[in-house]
């Protein structure tokens, strides 16, 4: 079988043979190993040559990120990004939530919004009343306002009078008579008063303690005489407690020309009682007086000495204590 020459060639064997080294080949042989070295040589070559390059196109669309919390990705498209392209930016808010009252709940929110640097949530209004506390006893309360007080805000100060008045007191007493039945306890009714601070008379026959404290309780009171019979007063707190009496049993006849002594000698009589008491806020203070003749008749408390003495009550302040 005629030698066959792979390539590369050995051409060596071949310049040998065409010299008479080695047997001649046949033209044809020869001819053969050309056409298998040109094919060897092609498919060298295409080996070596780069394929054709793909045609790579523009992309037509963009991922948006117009919202928060997108996911990060690598990305599929064999596409190029054009130069100008974009993936849009979250929007600024058009609203916000209002914070003018007291005791919202905290919430993160469900907008994709972003806030805007200059945005506000409002803050509460200031108030424009006030709790008044002009008086004694008031209770104590939280309220139910949501505006917040102004740091100048005053709740007022009970009023006491006069500024050298230090404690609440009140002096009382009656001008005229009053008639007193026999065996009928009767209240004591004052109608005018030297002073009153803190609104402690009632403008009839009650006084009224503002605060707590010890107090100082007294009254005066000038019967019309009579010849027999038992006269008494007694000093009340709220109307049942009893703090202090006094009683008188026999009238005596009063010498001629004593004060409110008729021509016939009887003029009148007083008893007086003081007592300090402890009395809680709004306590009341008042007096009743009774008489029982031997003969049942009525006889006056007498007023008719005016303010100087007569028909007199008073309650003042001593001490928290």
């Amino acid at each position: 079988m005629p030698r066959r020459f792979r390539y590369p060639f050995d051409w060596r064997a071949v310049i040998g043979a065409a010299m008479g080294r080695e047997d001649p080949m046949r033209s044809g042989e020869v001819l053969d190993q050309l056409i298998e070295r040109d094919r060897a040589l092609e498919d060298h070559l295409s080996n070596l040559d780069p394929a054709p390059a793909a045609t790579v196109n523009p992309a037509a669309t963009v991922v948006t990120e117009t919202l928060f919390g997108q996911a990060a990705a690598v990305g599929t498209s064999a596409l190029y990004a054009r130069g100008d392209h974009t993936h849009g930016s979250p929007l600024l808010a058009n609203t916000v939530t209002s914070e003018i009252g007291y005791g919202q709940s905290p919430a993160a929110g469900i907008t994709g919004a972003a806030s805007r640097g200059d945005h506000t949530h409002g803050t509460p209004a200031l108030g424009n009343t006030v709790a008044t506390e002009l008086s004694f006893g008031q209770s104590a309360s939280a309220g139910f306002s949501l505006t917040p007080a102004r740091s100048d805000h005053t709740h007022g100060t009970p009023s006491h009078g006069a500024v050298n008045h230090v404690h609440p007191s009140v002096s009382v007493y009656r001008v005229g008579n009053i008639f007193v039945a026999h065996g009928v306890e009767t209240s004591v009714v004052w109608n005018t008063s030297r002073h009153n601070t803190g609104g402690m008379w009632d403008g009839a026959g009650t006084l009224i303690a503002p605060i707590a404290g010890v107090y100082l309780v007294w009254c005066v009171n000038f019967w019309q005489v009579y010849p027999t019979g038992q006269r008494t007063h007694h000093i009340k707190v709220n109307g049942l407690t009893i703090i202090d009496d006094h009683q008188i049993l026999e009238s005596v006849k009063a010498p001629p020309g004593s004060p409110g002594a008729p021509a016939g000698g009887w003029g009148i009589i007083g008893m007086s009682s003081a007592r300090t008491w402890r009395c809680n806020a709004n306590d009341v203070v008042n007096v009743t007086v009774l008489q029982q003749n031997v003969d049942g008749v009525g006889l006056d408390l007498d007023g008719s000495t005016g303010a100087a003495f007569g028909i007199e009550a008073g309650l003042t302040f001593l001490s928290a204590a």
